[in-house]
């Protein structure tokens, strides 16, 4: 009761102090394999994880805001997270990768798979790029959305470099505003 306490007053605050369009909820790297590094791991699942999810969800939406949700959970559990899951939740699918077609292994496949599943089944997505690993990423992932997902679900893209904002990371934080610039030019392209 104290945790859903917390997340309650929080969100509540941060939308009577910001008034935002969206509100992101997170909900990525909930698994074993993303904290297996980490000296205490906390892991959400099944019916704990869902009611977990609805609780926060209607946090947002009782201020009148869209929540959105990083869609990690959808990779390993499609059919579910779909049947499950409140197109009222805007999702963003990340995808940090060069390539978007041909012989891709299956981390990659199943990373993709979200953009052309969700717009199938009517939901609302943002897609997220990065210039972490790939400095092409971004302009091949609003190529690849732009004919993916259908006009009236693709509510625009988020681009992050994942890096800190400091002097010597500089580059990699000007690299991002420049593939975000170039997504841009070719979103707004014929």
């Amino acid at each position: 009761d104290i945790y859903y306490g917390v997340c309650k007053d929080l969100i509540d605050e941060v939308s009577d102090l910001f008034k935002p369009r969206f509100f992101h909820i997170g909900y990525d790297e909930e698994t074993y394999q993303a904290q297996i590094k980490y000296n205490y791991v906390v892991v959400r699942q099944n019916d704990l994880w869902w009611s977990d999810f609805y609780k926060i969800i209607d946090n947002v939406e009782r201020n009148n805001i869209r929540a959105m949700m990083w869609s990690d959970y959808a990779r390993e559990h499609p059919d579910e997270f779909v049947a499950k899951c409140p197109k009222t939740v805007v999702q963003n699918v990340w995808y940090y990768f060069a390539k978007f077609g041909g012989r891709l292994p299956k981390f990659n496949k199943i990373r993709i798979a979200p953009f052309e599943i969700f717009d199938k089944h009517g939901f609302d997505q943002i897609p997220t790029g990065s210039n972490c690993y790939f400095r092409e990423n971004f302009a091949e992932l609003v190529k690849y959305c732009k004919e993916k997902i259908s006009p009236e679900h693709l509510l625009g893209f988020m681009q992050s470099s994942w890096e800190m904002a400091i002097p010597k990371k500089e580059h990699y934080l000007v690299e991002s505003a420049q593939t975000l610039g170039e997504g841009k030019k070719i979103f707004y392209s014929k």
